[in-house]
């Protein structure tokens, strides 16, 4: 939203704009509204666990705002406004009012009928209407969200995903992106880990993650991959000794190959990976990664079917020789999946609360040397489906 209103791409024209950006922040509504205040409910009964049912009641109501303070909606039937739909399972619960929308997010499955990702009490949107306190709701639920066989969370002919915000000097710090230039010689260079995952396994809550990552840190476990080729998948808490004490960006950039494996459905590890310059292998099925397919994601990763994960030693073995390559491949792209203010502190920047109106038909180039950023890459994106 900050990016928006301070690009050169915005106008305070209406009639000369684009595409406009409907600021409705459901994940600050989800977390951590939702979780410790006690109000607003949004046509919830008070103390209700289910998150995304009070979401979607505020997203109700911002669309009926919009259709009826502001004539453009109607003009386009919603087509060139946008909305961002963060949060674990993201846009899958997204009222189908806001389908004709463009609907950024970090979660691409195109699995239909859709289905539930996480494992979290209160992002069950699959729910019969019953359990969802439907007498505090306007309408049912199940009409807000629409008939989950109708289509996927993620429509590529019209939706982004775009990459996930993070600070880059707390979690990347050894990323060759962030140190490049600096003269630095604190990012390790001897990718001497095969491949790796560090992170929740929650072996005691079959739910999570489909199952994936439980069922590959049993497999790395019980098949003894670590001593046998250097591939470890677990908690961070349970590292080989030889890699304990170091950084969760420490040990990617010693990596060759890192895991994407989903959490509560959306997960980060595909931008971890591209970070670090670290081959990504998705184990996820029917799932886009970040800006894709316009990115030749298949160009510099691997995908593995989640029926296959036993065979993921003899798998990358196979893709050894074509490292370079791939590693190469994301070089080249890496800068679009980092969103160049994250460099800054927050606390150096100034927020302008806003209605952000976008122009993109005028994009401007970037300075001669500047690599394009992940803003860069979604406002060309936007532009491209000016001339379709």
């Amino acid at each position: 939203h900050e990016l928006m209103l301070e690009s050169s791409h915005r106008t305070f024209d209406p009639e000369e704009a684009d595409f406009f950006y409907v600021p409705v922040y459901s994940a600050c509504y989800i977390m951590p509204v939702h979780a410790f205040a006690d109000r607003p409910w949004f046509h919830q009964k008070p103390g209700s666990g289910n998150r995304v049912v009070g979401a979607a009641n505020m997203m109700l109501e911002a669309n009926h705002w919009v259709r009826t303070a502001h004539p453009y909606w109607n003009r386009r039937g919603g087509r060139d406004h946008i909305i961002l739909a963060p949060h674990d399972e993201g846009s899958c619960w997204v009222p189908e009012v806001w389908r004709p929308a463009v609907i950024l997010s970090h979660w691409g499955p195109e699995e239909t009928p859709r289905r539930r990702y996480s494992s979290y009490e209160g992002d069950k949107f699959d729910l019969a209407d019953g359990p969802l306190d439907d007498i505090y709701h306007p309408e049912s639920f199940a009409a807000t969200r629409g008939p989950l066989d109708k289509r996927p969370c993620f429509d590529r002919s019209k939706d982004i995903l775009i990459p996930s915000m993070v600070l880059w000097d707390q979690k990347f710090s050894h990323s060759p992106e962030l140190l490049a230039g600096s003269g630095t010689t604190k990012a390790k260079t001897n990718r001497d880990i095969k491949a790796i995952h560090v992170g929740r396994t929650l072996d005691w809550l079959p739910e999570f993650s489909n199952g994936t990552r439980q069922a590959m840190a049993r497999l790395c476990e019980d098949r003894h991959w670590w001593d046998r080729h250097r591939i470890y998948v677990g908690e961070a808490k349970d590292v080989p000794r030889e890699l304990d004490g170091d950084s969760y960006s420490q040990l990617l950039a010693r990596s060759t190959y890192c895991f994407v494996l989903m959490g509560e459905g959306f997960t980060t590890r595909f931008d971890d990976a591209v970070a670090h310059h670290c081959v990504p292998v998705i184990i996820i099925d029917s799932t886009l990664m970040p800006f894709e397919p316009q990115i030749d994601v298949g160009s510099f990763s691997i995908r593995v079917p989640v029926a296959d994960m036993a065979r993921i030693p003899e798998i990358l073995a196979a893709h050894d020789d074509k490292v370079e390559e791939y590693r190469g491949e994301i070089a080249a792209v890496a800068s679009r999946y980092e969103w160049r203010f994250q460099r800054f502190l927050a606390s150096n920047r100034t927020a302008y609360f806003l209605d952000g109106i976008i122009r993109v038909s005028d994009s401007r180039p970037l300075d001669p040397g500047t690599k394009p950023d992940a803003f860069d890459t979604l406002m060309a994106l936007l532009h491209d489906r000016l001339e379709d």
